[in-house]
């Protein structure tokens, strides 16, 4: 979300926070989010409110504006506090709304919260709602699916459960994106899960665990990519990404 109508920025300076009403594990994620193992402590809920109200309160001395919309308890959304899965803010007023795997998470997608973001000042010119392809099999979770080089509208996507071909090319086509897909592993040799686990791109540089990509053309393009728009590759291992 940008605070200003400035075009082709790559970092936001503003940012929209759902608070958690009843943070949880969820088990319809787990089969494909191998990264979330074990069960939770009962104060997990709690504890997960004051993480995030000290999250707000550094984002807010570091100069980041932060909106924060409350989650409701009902119906329960354990995932509430990852909004960027189901929705993301453009600079030129779009706001995309996203297909998403898990049932349980479709609840997350509310339109108050928008309203919110309007009300706060900033600008929404069109919805863009993709949420149609879950209806097909279809998914793409937002920025967790999408690594964008806003700059160069270049969409970086790891193929996986969550993002798949038809949705990722529907999002390139409407916001003016190149996708650049690919494969790679998470910590159990499936497909990792959402792109971002691996993958972020700053202005001049961009993090990356190129070791996770296993096709060596995959791999090589990726990178090709991420230097030819300006971004110097830093690269992370397996080990990095599964911590």
């Amino acid at each position: 979300m940008k605070s200003t109508p400035e075009a082709n920025r790559q970092c936001a300076d503003a940012v929209l926070m759902i608070r958690p009403a009843r943070f949880g594990a969820n088990p319809e994620t787990a089969e494909s989010n191998r990264f979330q193992q074990g069960g939770m402590d009962a104060d997990a809920p709690e504890a997960a409110r004051r993480e995030f109200d000290g999250l707000v309160e550094h984002l807010r001395d570091a100069g980041v504006a932060v909106e924060v919309a409350e989650d409701t308890p009902e119906p329960a959304k354990p995932d509430a506090c990852f909004p960027n899965n189901w929705v993301s803010f453009h600079d030129d007023g779009s706001v995309v709304l996203y297909p998403m795997l898990a049932p349980s998470r479709r609840a997350e997608r509310r339109r108050e919260h928008i309203a919110d973001v309007e009300r706060a000042g900033y600008r929404v010119e069109r919805t863009i709602d993709l949420s149609p392809w879950e209806a097909r099999g279809e998914f793409l979770e937002g920025t967790g699916s999408l690594v964008l080089d806003r700059c160069h509208r270049i969409a970086y996507a790891c193929r996986s459960p969550r993002t798949t071909a038809l949705a990722l090319a529907d999002f390139a086509g409407r916001l003016g994106y190149r996708a650049v897909a690919f494969d790679a592993l998470g910590p159990d040799g499936r497909p990792a899960y959402h792109t971002n686990v691996l993958m972020a791109i700053g202005e001049r540089f961009a993090v990356v665990c190129d070791e996770a990509i296993a096709d060596p053309h995959e791999r090589a393009a990726v990178l090709r990519e991420l230097r030819d728009a300006g971004h110097e590759p830093i690269g992370i291992s397996v080990a990095a990404m599964n911590g």
